[in-house]
């Protein structure tokens, strides 16, 4: 059995393929990379609310940049320099509202039924891009962002103004260069049915009155209702 050390929370990988925000997969490791296979797209229709944060470049933010767009064919041209003034920024993309996603998992059967059987699952829960000029020009206008699926299982970004949708856009034309993963805690229901009770950074402790495998409260609840 091999064994590896917990991954520092809030820490975002270099992606090695297209990743979207809010699917569920399962992070393949080896010894010199780390990779995300998607396993299933949930379908968010109602729309789920985002935290998006314009950060400032760093050195080793920047590098990894380099790194993950290396052999890719992008549509932007980023120039670091620590002494030339201002540095170029990037957008952290994160779920805000992990209480919609939570509830939308619970409800989509093939998809619970996917990560009851699998504890090792992960869910993309943040993106680290640097946006195209539409997706820019729409987040500084808007004063809410939202993730959203429609029928295709396409996803969507959409952006609010006082209430009102300004606009939608996907990243076809941003570069993405990290994203970040989410674990699942499990609790039994008050009748004794197990479901997803939150979200938690890849690598944290569920509370004492959640479980991070699916599969062994299953087994207490059974071996409790024998004893009953």
């Amino acid at each position: 059995m091999s064994c590896s050390t917990l991954p520092q929370k809030h820490d975002y990988y270099t992606p090695l393929s297209y990743t979207e925000l809010g699917v569920v997969g399962k992070k393949q490791k080896s010894v010199h990379k780390t990779d995300f296979t998607t396993i299933g797209i949930p379908k968010y229709e109602d729309k789920v609310r985002l935290r998006v944060i314009e950060k400032v470049f760093t050195k080793s933010i920047f590098n990894k940049y380099k790194k993950a767009n290396h052999h890719k064919k992008t549509t932007t041209n980023i120039v670091y320099n620590d002494s030339i003034q201002p540095k170029p920024t990037y957008l952290n993309i994160e779920i805000e509202d992990k209480v919609s996603v939570v509830e939308t998992l619970n409800k989509q059967t093939s998809i619970f039924n996917y990560l009851k059987r699998s504890p090792r699952a992960t869910l993309v829960a943040g993106l680290q891009i640097i946006p195209s000029a539409t997706f820019t020009r729409s987040f500084k206008k808007a004063d809410a962002v939202y993730l959203q699926t429609d029928a295709h299982t396409k996803q969507w970004f959409v952006f609010y103004k006082k209430g009102k949708m300004v606009d939608r856009l996907d990243l076809t034309k941003s570069t993405l260069f990290g994203y970040k993963l989410a674990s699942f805690c499990w609790e039994a229901s008050s009748r004794r049915k197990i479901r997803i009770a939150t979200l938690v950074d890849e690598g944290s402790v569920c509370t004492s009155m959640t479980k991070r495998n699916p599969e062994k409260l299953e087994q207490e609840l059974t071996k409790s209702s024998f004893e009953f």
